[in-house]
């Protein structure tokens, strides 16, 4: 047989004594329920990849339909895919937008150097005056504001 090649040349059967050529069929059929059952068993394989493909999409076909588009767009993202372009917006609409940003911002700064509205920083700090007034108001209220207090008089532990 020649190298490399899978069937023997007609110039190659000398003294083989086959005249039918019947042993040229069975060398080049014999592999073939062996190859077929490889390529069943390659197909039959089921990896970590494929394990956790079959997670992520049964995860995603409980959603809504809107969830589930932009959870298909968002694995398509993190498997390397592009993103959607953003949509279109109008200018004018934008500036807008902005505008009213700007005009509650204003607002806001305005209350609060007016003092009309009780803000975080305010609040805290007259929550701390008041536990400040409580503490000098009642000073055998020890137990509210520390916890269990075990005062020594007289050198013995009451």
């Amino acid at each position: 047989r020649a190298a490399g090649r899978g069937r023997a040349r007609v110039g190659d059967r000398e003294g083989s004594g086959e005249e039918d050529g019947e042993g040229d069929i069975d060398g080049v059929f014999s592999g073939a329920r062996g190859r077929k059952r490889e390529r069943e068993a390659d197909r039959a394989e089921f990896g970590v990849a494929g394990a956790w493909s079959c997670v992520i999409d049964f995860g995603i076909c409980w959603f809504g339909n809107g969830d589930k588009q932009q959870a298909s767009v968002a694995l398509a993202i993190k498997l390397g895919a592009k993103p959607p372009k953003r949509k279109h917006r109008n200018y004018r609409e934008i500036l807008e937008e902005k505008k009213a940003a700007k005009t509650t911002e204003e607002d806001v700064a305005a209350k609060r150097r007016a003092g009309q509205a009780d803000f975080g920083a305010v609040q805290s700090f007259q929550k701390q005056q008041q536990r400040k007034r409580d503490r000098e108001r009642n000073p055998g209220a020890i137990m509210k504001h520390y916890g269990k207090a075990r005062p020594r008089i007289g050198g013995k532990r009451k």
